[in-house]
């Protein structure tokens, strides 16, 4: 069993290297066929298939296809307008444009106007004083009382004169409201300047001055005053406890006010805040400033002195003011300037020119 076995062994070897020499030999023809292929450019032992030939009906089908001509596309053509359409357009180019409507500006009704009338009447509302504010002027009143307020919150009306704004006039009352506004509409050219009788009203005279005939072309700052402080109305606040003895004054416009007196320092800064003030010295630049207050330039005191001194900007612009009290008359001719006898009108600025 153990021969036998060996035997088997030994008869599949052989068998397998005969097939190596085969397959060797058969790669090597490959080779070679490869090789004279490549040299020679041939196919020799490679067979094709040859094309089938055409059914009757494909032949028929070329055939046909060969003779026909090809056929260009159809452009469209351009569509005209319709009969209508034409017709609309006609009548449209025959229309004329038409420009637009302006509408015409509508007035303000009578209430309206009634309502800005009244609107541009009225001053700005006093707001809640406050003493810590720089700009607060602090002034005794004579109940007594300390009053703070600002230089624009005193009681001003204009002056004007054919239109022209001449200054501005601080009244207590309202006698100042009417007196003064009217003996400066009265103003012209034959306007002088005239001494009168203390007791009589009479004219005593009239100075030689060179505010004669140019009255009309003055600026004037109008309020009561004595030889040391001028008198202004400052509204009250709501809320303000008047003690007794107060003595307050009811505008007319409606304004509760209480009069105090200021100092000419204090007076300059009231009146160069004052916008009626203002458009008149702008408007008259070189014209001369008179104080329609009595006494305000009266020997011994300073009240018109210290005004002159405080207004800002003054320049050469003369100051004149009166040494008694101030006369506003008027008579058939126009509005006269008048002093009680013996005072006069004196300059308070000797560096102030005339021009």
């Amino acid at each position: 069993m153990a021969g036998s076995s060996r035997s088997s062994s030994r008869t599949p070897s052989r068998q397998r290297g005969v097939s190596a020499a085969a397959r060797g030999a058969a790669a090597s023809q490959g080779a070679l066929r490869a090789q004279v292929s490549a040299a020679t450019n041939l196919t020799a032992g490679i067979r094709f298939p040859e094309q089938a030939a055409l059914s009757p009906a494909e032949r028929m089908y070329q055939e046909a296809r060969e003779r026909l001509r090809p056929v260009s596309p159809r452009a469209p053509g351009p569509v005209g307008p319709s009969p209508a359409e034409r017709e609309y357009r006609d009548a449209r180019q025959g229309l004329r444009p038409v420009s637009p409507r302006v509408p015409q500006p509508v007035g303000p009704s009578p209430a309206e106007r009634e309502f800005q009338q009244a609107r541009q009447n009225l001053r700005p509302a006093v707001p809640k004083l406050r003493p810590d504010l720089p700009e607060m002027i602090a002034q005794h009143g004579p109940d007594g009382r300390t009053y703070y307020f600002r230089p624009g919150d005193v009681y001003a009306m204009p002056l004007r004169n054919n239109g022209r704004t001449l200054g501005t006039v601080f009244p207590v009352d309202r006698h100042d409201e009417h007196a003064d506004r009217r003996w400066a509409r009265q103003l012209n050219p034959g306007s002088q300047v005239q001494s009168i009788h203390p007791t009589t009203d009479q004219v005593v005279g009239v100075f030689p001055t060179k505010l004669n005939g140019r009255l009309h072309q003055a600026v004037y700052a109008s309020a009561h005053a004595d030889p040391h402080e001028f008198a202004v109305n400052i509204p009250l606040t709501s809320g303000v406890r008047l003690p007794p003895g107060a003595v307050t004054h009811v505008l007319a416009d409606g304004t509760r006010t209480t009069t105090i007196g200021v100092n000419g320092a204090t007076y300059a800064k009231i009146v160069a805040s004052n916008d009626y003030f203002q458009q008149a010295a702008r408007g008259m630049p070189n014209a001369p400033l008179v104080l329609l207050s009595c006494e305000a330039a009266a020997p011994g005191g300073n009240a018109a002195a210290s005004f002159t001194q405080h207004l800002p900007g003054l320049g050469t612009r003369p100051v004149v003011a009166g040494t008694h009290s101030v006369v506003l008359d008027h008579d058939n001719t126009g509005a006269h300037l008048g002093v009680d006898h013996p005072g006069y009108f004196v300059q308070t600025n000797p560096n102030g020119r005339f021009r």
